[in-house]
């Protein structure tokens, strides 16, 4: 189902992101499960903690040595299902984009053979990821510091007014969290779909993008909306249970370990919606800035049998 290479209004590139993501529902929840799993985990080892942690707080509860390695214990799980969650959320990211190529190019396309596609792109789609959460923690750990020096100083005057700079220096790094997510969000396309480094990728998300970082807003915000809707569907109704039942009730725990259950089955079913819609702007950046559309047609005639190769582009500069 090869689909014609153009430049897309959003209303179009959203429409053409439920319309591929109908056609391969079944390959794109599959790619999904690995890290659905993990996320189930997670949850389960979270309410765990949350449930034995109010039964230590409790008036006149005495700790003791069987507990207290139990907490040490599902600590330990917890931080070693986040890393592996991490680790295989990131290859389920890359093989869903491989995936979306795949499709948008007319070729076969598996869970399996999406797969192997981001196998020798592991190193590079993690180095990517690296870069720039590292890139966005210093960021925002400056801006924390420098708030706080900010508030301290403030306070000297008037201590109410510390308060209102330290809200607003949060609310501040939130924002330029969120610029350079618009700025770097269309790098794991490009280290999945091009012969590139890690920081080439980084490079051409950023070229890719520019002038166009309220599209990819819209896209981020309707793949959270989905996100969310999914999972209040799935697992709001568990918690409501679990709260009419009560919090310290053996019903609300069994409750929420099947409401953390359905809350990963919407992960995994809703996940790769917003996968689907970032890889279709990457191409729609293409078409735009490079005229993608017009290589391909040109690939397409020059190679016998008429099929169409994937070649390296130019690199782009921001408008």
């Amino acid at each position: 189902m090869a689909m014609d290479l153009r430049p897309l209004s959003l209303g179009e590139l959203l429409d053409r992101s439920f319309s591929l993501y109908r056609a391969r529902f079944r390959t794109l929840v599959a790619i999904m499960v690995i890290p659905a799993v993990f996320a189930a985990g997670m949850a389960m080892v979270s309410q765990t903690i949350s449930t034995l942690a109010g039964r230590l707080g409790q008036p006149g509860h005495e700790p003791n040595v069987s507990e207290a390695f139990t907490m040490m214990g599902l600590a330990f799980a917890m931080f070693a299902l986040m890393a592996v969650y991490f680790v295989v959320s990131m290859i389920a990211f890359g093989a869903t984009t491989a995936a979306v190529s795949d499709i948008y190019m007319g070729r076969d396309t598996s869970a399996a053979g999406a797969f192997r596609r981001v196998r020798d792109r592991v190193g590079r789609l993690l180095l990517v990821l690296l870069l720039i959460g590292l890139r966005m923690a210093g960021v925002f750990i400056a801006a924390i510091v420098v708030g706080a020096v900010m508030a301290v100083v403030f306070a000297l005057g008037a201590p109410w007014a510390g308060g209102v700079v330290m809200v607003l220096m949060v609310l501040a790094a939130g924002i330029l969290m969120l610029y350079l997510w618009l700025r770097y969000a269309l790098s794991i396309p490009a280290v999945m779909l091009e012969p590139i480094t890690a920081s080439e990728a980084i490079r051409r998300g950023v070229e890719l993008g520019a002038g166009h970082r309220w599209r990819i807003l819209i896209v981020g915000l309707f793949a959270a909306a989905v996100t969310y809707a999914t999972a209040l569907l799935f697992q709001g109704p568990f918690t409501v249970a679990a709260i009419v039942m009560g919090p310290d009730t053996r019903a609300a725990f069994a409750l929420n370990l099947v409401g953390a259950f359905a809350g990963a089955v919407a992960g995994a079913i809703s996940g790769p919606l917003g996968i689907v819609a970032l890889a279709l702007l990457y191409y729609d950046m293409r078409v735009r800035h490079e005229g993608l559309d017009l290589q391909l047609m040109m690939q397409s005639l020059e190679t016998p049998g008429g099929g169409s190769t994937f070649s390296t582009p130019p690199a782009v500069t921001p408008s």
